[in-house]
């Protein structure tokens, strides 16, 4: 009897401690499996840290960013802004190439370079061409070639080094499908494509409604193999989340002129 008054006590001193300090537990995973357990009370919500935080949402620019309105014609149909991507004040990207790009291509490379940069302390990302008269597809500011790496030793999103890391590599794609403005990425490795689609049927069914489709059909939105696309990502993405890269086909070429020449500000 006296053993089950004290154990009845001690739940009521419990109940009583809980509430009187609003305590919260929360608990997160991201792609990187990582779980944390934060305390606080109401007068001091508890944080997640930041390594632990949810997966992306939307995208952030860096600051003073240099801009220029961009006419339709200019800027595949849709007229927008074209934007120059700064210097990484953090390490998280080297820039190599054309920096200028749609603004939403630069807010996608810059919102995944700093969460790569998050989950990966010593890791950083490479950015090529964004706009370029040398590719044939680099039109309008939709286009980058990308590689990363976690540590500074291994390689990601490039099949031909010997260091090639898969698992990150995934990761990489996972990030940029979160963005909402994936569109296409050029890729050969087919575990990454799967893997890749599977992420992207369960973040956006109504965009990739089907995970086949997404690595087997062309000209729909997915990851699909290219020749000469072993070493790096070919990413488009759509600035408009709604209409394929394929949309493009239909418009007359020969009026869309890409942004190529910035240094006066003019198209």
């Amino acid at each position: 009897m006296k053993k089950r008054i004290f154990l009845c006590f001690l739940l009521l001193l419990t109940i009583v401690l809980c509430s009187s300090l609003s305590t919260k537990i929360f608990a997160q995973e991201t792609a990187v499996s990582c779980w944390k357990t934060t305390f606080g009370t109401q007068q001091k919500p508890p944080v997640v840290p930041p390594e632990c935080g949810s997966s992306i949402e939307g995208i952030e620019f860096p600051p003073n960013m240099t801009c220029f309105a961009a006419p339709a014609e200019n800027s595949g149909g849709l007229a927008g802004e074209y934007c120059k991507m700064p210097p990484a004040t953090d390490k998280s990207y080297d820039i190599n190439g054309n920096a200028w790009g749609s603004k939403e291509m630069i807010g996608v490379l810059f919102t995944v370079a700093k969460k790569w940069k998050v989950n990966h302390k010593a890791g950083r990302l490479y950015l090529g061409d964004i706009s370029s008269a040398g590719h044939k597809t680099h039109f309008w500011g939709i286009a980058a070639d990308l590689t990363a790496t976690t540590n500074g030793n291994d390689m990601v999103s490039n099949m031909l080094d010997n260091n090639y890391n898969r698992t990150a590599t995934i990761e990489f794609a996972n990030m940029l499908v979160d963005t909402g403005y994936m569109d296409t990425i050029w890729f050969n490795d087919k575990e990454v494509q799967k893997a890749m689609c599977e992420h992207a049927h369960t973040q956006f069914p109504k965009r990739f409604p089907s995970v086949n489709d997404c690595y087997n059909k062309s000209n729909v939105p997915g990851m699909r193999w290219l020749d000469g696309h072993d070493n790096h990502f070919h990413l488009n993405i759509d600035r408009a989340k709604n209409y394929s890269l394929s949309s493009t086909k239909n418009l007359d070429k020969s009026k869309l002129k890409s942004c190529n020449n910035v240094s006066k500000n003019i198209c």
